[in-house]
């Protein structure tokens, strides 16, 4: 008999992505906690949303209907004993992820949530593979940590003032102190399919790109952003979920070098988009000045993330991200972390295009 896991988030971009790989790495039966008003709807909701995922032999997957927002995942008393009793492992991938929204909105899922999740994942007596976010340091340097890597501990501030940055922070200490097996992951700017160039219409580098195009005005920054292929970092995920010797570590998901961003506009310039380019000082004017359009008021709602994205002020700095305790743990599994080349990042910008989110 297949071993059973539980996944949260599999109907988002990078949950998706971990159950197609747990499915195709593992002979693990899948059961996703999905959100739905009934079971039909979400067995449909997730059924859509793995075909598009290229899974579309559903015999390995069972549909949970839950909300990590509830009490006991909005589950009846007997549904909520078979879910402890079945499973074999915790793959906790969801969350709400706003990057306007303060923090009170985004906790009852991303703090409760995962208290939640922790509160089954301690009933089942098992071992829980929590995905975090490189955000939880996002605001390191500016309390003495210009660099960070898998072992640096967290500390106060370092979350910084975006609600989902801090959510994420208090997840993770929810875990580690929680006294339940864990693993936690912490993914950087995840980034479009390695192979296709798919992206996430919603991350806020493709807001950034979009927001280049339309306004046709890249923002002129010297920035590099830790990022990583959604492909990858659901593979590697799933490879260090499979080993004894990953429970009780973090582990960062990245590229060794972090990615330029003046690399990217170069390239949205190369397929016709974006022909000027202004100091992002300028920039965020001209958002303001254009706020009429969708994809400037978008982006102006994100200033607060995006702000360290461009640096829009010298206080906006990221840390530098070091993996490499990750890249060698999943090097001696067979897991190597692609480059972003210049034929990388064509396959995201046309992908964007093909998908109308360059165009006004």
């Amino acid at each position: 008999m297949s071993k059973i896991v539980l996944l949260t988030g599999a109907t988002g971009f990078l949950g998706g992505y971990l159950c197609a790989e747990l499915l195709t790495r593992t002979d693990a039966e899948v059961h996703c906690l999905v959100r739905g008003r009934t079971d039909e709807g979400a067995r449909r909701r997730l059924a859509a949303y793995l075909a598009h995922r290229g899974v579309t032999d559903l015999d390995r997957v069972v549909t949970v209907r839950a909300d990590l927002r509830a009490p006991r995942l909005g589950l009846d008393g007997p549904g909520y004993d078979r879910l402890a009793s079945s499973a074999s492992a915790v793959y906790h991938c969801g969350a709400t992820v706003n990057l306007s929204a303060d923090y009170e909105r985004l906790a009852p899922c991303n703090v409760a949530g995962t208290r939640t999740v922790v509160e089954l994942t301690a009933r089942a007596g098992v071992t829980l593979h929590h995905v975090s976010s490189a955000g939880v340091f996002i605001d390191a340097p500016h309390v003495g940590h210009p660099e960070v890597d898998e072992d640096t501990a967290l500390a106060p501030g370092m979350a910084g003032a975006v609600g989902y940055t801090r959510t994420k922070y208090d997840g993770e200490e929810l875990v580690r102190a929680s006294g339940v097996p864990y693993v936690i992951y912490r993914p950087a700017f995840i980034t479009g399919d390695h192979v296709t160039g798919e992206s996430s219409a919603s991350d806020l580098i493709t807001r950034t790109i979009r927001a280049a195009a339309v306004l046709g005005i890249a923002p002129d920054c010297g920035t590099a952003m830790p990022t990583a292929p959604v492909d990858y970092v659901a593979r590697a995920i799933v490879a260090l979920s499979t080993q004894a010797e990953s429970i009780g570590r973090s582990y960062h998901l990245n590229q060794p070098e972090h990615l330029a961003m003046d690399v990217i506009f170069e390239r949205l310039r190369a397929h016709g988009y974006a022909p000027a380019s202004q100091p992002v000082p300028r920039w965020h004017a001209t958002l303001q000045e254009r706020v009429a359009e969708t994809a400037a008021f978008t982006m102006l709602a994100l200033w607060g993330m995006g702000a360290y994205v461009l640096r829009a002020t010298p206080r906006d700095q990221v840390p530098v991200v070091r993996s490499a305790r990750t890249r060698e743990a999943l090097a001696s599994l067979g897991v190597t972390c692609p480059v972003a080349d210049t034929a990388y990042l064509d396959r995201i910008v046309g992908y964007l295009a093909g998908a109308g989110l360059l165009a006004r």
